[in-house]
């Protein structure tokens, strides 16, 4: 027993089911197994559904519309009957001929009228369905009755004597009392000699009569159950007579078949389905309900199976899944090992290759990638101390060129004096002289803006920052250029975008950008052509774009124009695109160099726009 606990354990700790792989693996796999079936099986179900539903429902409107067409036949029956058996009694016919004779005398009148109920009782007991037959004048004053009746009562219902009179028959249905119970009222015209109205035969089935008179099943077929309603929705029958019905109020059925078959509640509360059908040619409807446990009880069994079958599968999808994950788990956990030692440092580790498959294949490529993660550390250590030696002398020279900078700028101050002064106090005619002179200045401020631009990259100024509308900006930038531009023939076009939003930027720093970026178009271009500047808004940022249709930069060299020291012109410092990148990136922004779209080269700088930007509001 201890043994077999000490087992458990064991499996329980190698487990692969319980590692994150493990239990994603089993996941997917219930995913892509239970899914399906659960998909299909609930389509299975609905399909069934829908089928046994609509098969129900149309068996139950069917076996509705024959007991309505049922319930009609036997009301003409009855009808029919009363017909034939007081028409065909010779003595009940000349006894109402008598009772409506005006000339007869009271005694004539009597003996008639103890004839005609002597009659009526036979006829009574003969049909055997009518609770009570009674002989009517036209004035509605019963003479005779089934059984016996008070002097001077008179029929209830005037409509259907005047039907009677009418059509020679007549048909309704009459509530009585307060609890409403119904009594099925039958009327029929006795033949006259004259053509003054003809007494009337009336018989009516009390409540308790009335589902045996029109010979009403008590249960249609299997549970189903009938009823027969007025037009109301209130009971008339019922087929099943241990079912206390309430006659004054309506059953739920007919609202809500308003529609045809459907699933309510019925009176007893109880789920139902339930389908309402006119009987024809009186107002009179069928209604028929069949509990839904008992119509639809094959879907039970239905949903049973499924459920079972779903368990079994998931167990079965378990089983796999502990399989499928054994063979995968533990090569992976390998690596992961091994990957953390190499994350520590030990770039000698490797990984035990013993299967043939993908897994064996990565671990190959692991130990492979092991021995070049060392190599390329070995190089990249190389290369790390060959950048800070680099760094170092660039830092120095950097340092070096803005002291010699600084020493510069005051003396060339001073020359640049001196050769304005010497220049005024030359001869006007001397025009060697002043041509040198002038050449000297040139020569002396391109000095002086070398100085500049060392001082500006090495002791960059802190920004000033406000929300500005970059537009602005632009044009003020260009206002600046376009003396040079229109020297050099090139024409600038502008493409500004309206309804952009503020940036938070220095606007001399960024006019500087502009201005930088502007004159090295220009540059490029020699003489002619266009330089294009434009601004767009992008999702979260302001976008200037600076393009020529110069010959270009090649691809090789577009990351290395921003390096400092670096150009390929005859003349300049290489320090003008490294001073725009360093206020761009001051800004938080970013610099790229394209291709334009008319071949040339474009400038696409990237601002920030004034919620996003550092230090914005």
């Amino acid at each position: 027993m201890v043994g077999g606990w000490r087992v458990l354990q064991l499996l329980w700790r190698e487990n692969p089911l319980r590692s994150a792989l493990g239990k994603r693996i089993l996941v997917w796999l219930l995913l892509l197994s239970l899914v399906p079936l659960f998909v299909s099986n609930t389509i299975g179900y609905l399909t069934s559904s829908r089928i046994i539903h609509e098969l129900v429902a149309r068996d139950l409107a069917a076996l509705t519309s024959v007991q309505a067409h049922h319930v009609r036949d036997e009301v003409e029956r009855l009808h029919l009957l009363l017909a034939t058996a007081a028409r065909g009694d010779r003595l009940l016919v000349a006894s109402a001929e008598a009772l409506r004779d005006p000339k007869a005398t009271p005694v004539v009148q009597s003996g008639a009228s103890g004839i005609a109920s002597v009659v009526l009782d036979r006829l009574r007991q003969q049909l055997g369905v009518f609770t009570t037959i009674e002989l009517v004048l036209p004035n509605g004053v019963v003479v005779a009755a089934s059984p016996g009746f008070g002097s001077g009562v008179r029929w209830r219902d005037s409509t259907l004597l005047a039907g009677t009179s009418r059509q020679g028959q007549a048909f309704a249905v009459e509530r009585v009392g307060t609890s409403a119970r119904p009594e099925l009222a039958f009327a029929v015209a006795l033949p006259s000699t004259d053509t003054a109205p003809g007494m009337v035969v009336a018989a009516r089935i009390a409540s308790d009569g009335i589902a045996g008179a029109l010979q009403l099943l008590a249960h249609l077929t299997g549970a189903v159950e009938g009823f027969v309603v007025d037009l109301t929705g209130r009971p008339i029958a019922v087929s099943h007579p241990h079912r206390s019905v309430d006659y004054a109020s309506r059953l739920p059925g007919p609202r809500a078949l308003r529609a045809g078959t459907t699933r309510y509640r019925n009176a007893e509360a109880q789920d139902v389905l339930g389908s309402v059908h006119a009987v024809p040619g009186y107002a009179l409807q069928f209604l028929s309900e069949v509990p839904v446990g008992a119509a639809l009880g094959e879907l039970r069994w239905l949903r049973s199976a499924s459920a079972l079958l779903g368990a079994a599968f998931v167990l079965v999808v378990i089983a796999v899944a502990w399989i499928v994950s054994r063979g995968i788990v533990r090569p992976v956990y390998a690596l992961v090992v091994a990957t953390e030692r190499i994350g520590k440092g030990d770039l000698a580790t490797t990984v035990a290759v013993a299967q043939r498959d993908e897994l064996g294949l990565l671990g190959r490529r692991f130990n492979d990638m092991a021995a070049q993660l060392k190599e390329s550390a070995a190089r990249i250590g190389e290369l790390h101390r060959e950048e800070m030696h680099r760094a170092e002398q660039l830092a120095t020279v950097g340092e070096l060129a803005a002291g010699i900078a600084h020493e510069l700028k005051t003396p060339l101050l001073g020359l640049a004096g001196g050769l304005q002064l010497h220049g005024r106090r030359l001869d006007p005619s001397d025009t060697e002289g002043q041509r040198l002179i002038e050449e000297m200045s040139q020569r002396v401020r391109r000095m002086e803006a070398a100085v500049q631009e060392l001082l500006n990259y090495a002791r960059p100024s802190p920004a000033r920052l406000s929300r500005l509308d970059l537009n602005a900006i632009v044009e003020r930038a260009l206002r600046l250029v376009e003396p040079r531009a229109q020297r050099s023939g090139v024409e600038i076009r502008r493409d500004l975008s309206s309804g952009l939003p503020p940036v938070l930027v220095d606007p001399e720093q960024v006019g500087q950008v502009i201005v930088n970026l502007a004159l090295n178009g220009i540059e490029a271009l020699g003489s002619g052509g266009a330089l294009e500047i434009g601004t767009r808004r992008e999702i979260d940022s302001v976008q200037l774009l600076v393009g020529d249709t110069g010959p270009g930069v090649p691809p090789e060299l577009r990351e290395r124009v921003f390096r400092p020291f670096f150009t390929t012109k005859h003349a300049g410092t290489g320090l003008g695109l490294a001073i725009v990148r360093q206020i761009v990136d001051q800004h938080g922004g970013t610099i790229r160099l394209a291709e334009g779209r008319a071949g040339g080269a474009q400038f696409i700088v990237s601002l920030p726009v004034a919620e996003l930007a550092p230090g914005g509001e």
